[in-house]
């Protein structure tokens, strides 16, 4: 009851706990879709295409992180701080030409896996391809 109780108040404690679980939450629903969505894959693909799927995914992720150029804190930096002096052009800016280079950066990479399954052809699993 006293846990409910601090949830309810309007100090920065109160705001706190709530949008912390709040998120906790969202992360935990986020969660089991994501293990409900690898079970549905188990059981659709089989062994076989289920490797060739996790292998693929987590190349992808490995790609991701490349395709980002670090601008993720170079984003939270500068968004905070044109936020905190109400420099919205600049703010536009940067958030204009962060979208630019990963956009790009990702189309590359895009291209450049397609181009790799494409010049390995025939030596790829037809599964994996």
């Amino acid at each position: 009851m006293e846990l409910l109780n601090k949830l309810k108040g309007g100090g920065l404690n109160a705001v706190i706990a709530r949008g912390t679980a709040g998120s906790l939450v969202i992360k935990s629903a986020g969660l089991l879709l994501v293990f409900g969505a690898h079970m549905l894959m188990t059981r659709l693909l089989r062994a076989d295409g289920y490797g060739a799927y996790s292998l693929v995914i987590s190349w992808l992720s490995v790609l991701a992180v490349f395709a980002k150029l670090g601008q993720v804190p170079v984003v939270l930096r500068f968004v905070a701080a044109y936020n905190a002096s109400n420099d919205w052009a600049a703010m536009r800016g940067v958030l204009r030409k962060s979208s630019s280079l990963v956009g790009g950066s990702s189309l590359g990479f895009s291209l450049a896996l397609c181009a790799g399954v494409i010049w390995l052809g025939d030596r790829l699993d037809g599964g994996l391809r």
